[in-house]
């Protein structure tokens, strides 16, 4: 496509498109009916200047508003799509599936959107370190394996998914719903999961160096005894009262420290 033909398609396309054309045939016109008078009388002159400075500045006005509405429903629209590709997806156990699901998560995130529904959606080995799902609904999700590297899930609900291996290296899990996940084999080294509702969740041989469980809920010594690096980890003082009783060994510091 030639360039002024391509500029004019994108001038068309436009939400200034329409409102600018009107206010140029309207100028126009005015401009051609005021012509004589302009010439004859200053004070006219005057008057049309002013006008014109008037007329300017609300049509910058009108501009820059139907701009903003024409970004704003873009956005939405945007989201929309987005989300019924997340949607279409759903449920599908494939490296495809993930691909085009994590592709989505990255696109939403760039437009400030966190409180996904990512229910039963398989991410099974992917990337998804740093992501934003703040709030977001995982309910069943599959995340096994998967790397989540300083990933917000605050608030989070992970009800009956499987983290199973996941690298959750300094993941932000304040207060997330974690009941009945699986975290069997997870990385949460620096993980803050303090407020986290664990009830049900399985720790079996889960990394929890430096991780914070402080507030945490539904958590028992036998739950931890399953998990590992617990002498470096922030845990309530019940907790530690049990663990020094019930499995003091958990406690020691690993030997070479």
């Amino acid at each position: 496509m030639a360039p002024p033909r391509e500029a004019l398609h994108k001038f068309t396309a436009s939400p200034l498109a329409l409102p600018l054309t009107l206010a140029l045939l309207l100028a126009a016109g005015l401009t051609a009916l005021a012509y004589p008078l302009y010439r004859s009388d200053p004070d006219v002159r005057l008057l049309l200047l002013a006008a014109a400075h008037g007329a300017l500045f609300s049509l910058v006005l009108a501009g820059f508003a139907v701009f903003w509405v024409g970004v704003r429903l873009r956005r939405q629209a945007d989201i929309a799509d987005l989300a019924n590709i997340i949607e279409d997806f759903r449920g599908w156990p494939s490296a495809e599936a993930a691909h085009r699901i994590r592709g989505c998560i990255r696109r939403l995130n760039a437009l400030q959107t966190t409180r996904l529904d990512l229910s039963r959606c398989c991410l099974r080995h992917m990337d998804l370190s740093a992501v934003q799902l703040r709030g977001a609904r995982l309910v069943g999700a599959d995340l096994q394996a998967a790397r989540l590297a300083k990933a917000d899930l605050a608030g989070a609900d992970f009800q009956g998914a499987s983290l199973r291996k996941a690298f959750l290296w300094g993941a932000d899990l304040k207060g997330a719903t974690l009941w009945a996940t699986d975290l069997r084999g997870a990385v949460l080294e620096g993980a803050d999961l303090s407020g986290a509702l664990l009830n049900g969740a399985f720790l079996d041989g889960a990394d929890l160096t430096g991780a914070d469980l402080t507030g945490a809920a539904g958590l028992s010594a036998a739950m931890l005894a399953r998990a590992k690096g617990l002498s470096t980890a922030q845990l309530e003082s019940d907790l530690l009262r049990a663990l020094r009783s019930q499995h003091p060994h958990l406690l020691q510091p690993p030997k070479g420290n």
